[in-house]
């Protein structure tokens, strides 16, 4: 299982506009986006139209304009970062309702047996994970740098 490159863009943009929230800044236009974390400013419009979509991001015109966190970076979680980017995030078709077993004998398979344990070990670990969790971390580790 290997995460697009637009979950991982997503993820680190979320925690640099968190991390902006809590040291009081305001809105970030997409060229401090682009500089600041390494992605292609032309990319990154592709990126943040589902965050936007969702209501993960507000966007804000003019000269003091650009984008800021629209949500709690206490309550959401990895596991809701992923919905918005990934979408259906099962190991296996097998593990999704829309797409019952094609051998009729989900109770019994010994191989959805791993894949649901598996599944059930990611969501919660990642559904606990929260983008506060991550500013945490970052807020420490730049202060670690700085001193």
């Amino acid at each position: 299982m290997q995460f697009s490159s637009q979950t991982e863009y997503s993820v680190r943009i979320l925690l640099f506009l968190a991390c902006q929230q809590v040291q009081g800044r305001g809105a970030v236009s997409i060229s401090t986006l682009s500089e600041a974390l390494g992605i292609n400013r032309n990319y990154l419009p592709k990126i943040l139209k589902p965050l936007k979509d969702h209501h993960m991001l507000r966007s804000e015109a003019g000269s003091q304009g650009g984008f800021s966190l629209a949500i709690d970076p206490e309550t959401t979680t990895m596991l809701d970062i992923f919905a918005v980017t990934e979408g259906n995030i099962k190991l296996n078709p097998c593990l999704d309702s829309r797409f019952p077993c094609n051998l009729n004998r989900e109770d019994q398979c010994p191989v959805r047996k791993i894949y649901q344990e598996f599944q059930t070990a990611f969501e919660a670990h990642f559904g606990e994970k929260t983008l506060a969790d991550l500013v945490q971390q970052e807020l420490a580790r730049q202060k670690d740098q700085n001193l």
